[in-house]
């Protein structure tokens, strides 16, 4: 309908996450890694809701590649095993499912090599199948689907996990996880109105505040007010006048 939509698929801090619980765990600023920085797992909720409103293909059908590639493997890119070759320590040490799956029989895989995840493809399978058994019509399984990654076994498995585990992270402690299953069948993905912004005959859509979109939008209206039309776009003064204005509009999302 030309209607221009937002969908968000940014999950939020687990109701447990305050200020509070992280300044006594000798946390100052959010960690970046670890069980206390997870938030509630968004993008595949995200996927399926534009599934049920804007596609037209069964779900079990759009998987079917992934879960090809999950069981019969694709080869390793180099840079894939130089990627894990730089975590490979902590994985051995503290992150041992991480280890399990990404270092297959306990050594790191070599560029080539199929690399296998039936983990995930035993997940997807169950999630079509557990979708598909009440019926209904396509809406319907894509809706039951939603509310099985959400309220089924995958949010018990992740509520399971955080609660029995704990890993190292940049603290140099070992914390558990605060995310439940609570939080994640307390949260759905949905279609938002766009923040814009007009600017020289185009309306900019960016997402809202619980992304950085609007940062773009500032740094436009900042811009607007700047004559940069007869401004060569590789010349140093456009390029200063767009470094400036992004730097103030990231430090007004830093601090506010």
């Amino acid at each position: 309908d030309s209607t221009t939509r937002v969908v968000c698929g940014q999950g939020p801090a687990p109701e447990a996450a305050t200020i509070e619980r992280y300044r006594a765990a000798g946390f100052r600023i959010m960690p970046g890694s670890g069980l206390m920085a997870a938030v509630v797992p968004g993008a595949v909720d995200a996927w399926l809701l534009m599934l049920r409103d804007f596609g037209t293909m069964e779900l079990g059908e759009l998987l079917e590649p992934a879960i090809g590639y999950c069981e019969a493997g694709y080869p390793l890119v180099p840079r894939i095993p130089d990627t894990i070759s730089t975590v490979e320590r902590l994985f051995r040490e503290e992150w041992h499912t991480s280890a399990e799956l990404w270092l297959p029989g306990g050594a790191l895989p070599r560029p080539g090599t199929l690399f296998r995840n039936r983990k995930l493809a035993a997940t997807w399978r169950r999630l079509v199948a557990e979708a598909e058994a009440g019926g209904g019509n396509r809406e319907d399984r894509v809706e039951r689907a939603r509310t099985v990654w959400a309220e089924g076994f995958v949010a018990e498995a992740v509520d399971r996990f955080c609660r029995t585990t704990s890993h190292l992270d940049i603290s140099g402690e070992r914390h558990g996880g605060l995310l439940t299953g609570d939080d994640m069948a307390g949260w759905r993905a949905r279609l938002e109105e766009p923040a814009t912004l007009d600017y020289k005959g185009y309306r900019v859509c960016k997402n809202g505040f619980w992304g950085q979109g609007p940062v773009m939008l500032q740094t436009l209206a900042l811009l607007r007010e700047l004559d940069l039309d007869g401004t060569a776009p590789t010349g140093p003064d456009f390029v200063h006048y767009v470094v400036e204005a992004m730097k103030l509009a990231f430090a007004d999302r830093d601090a506010w």
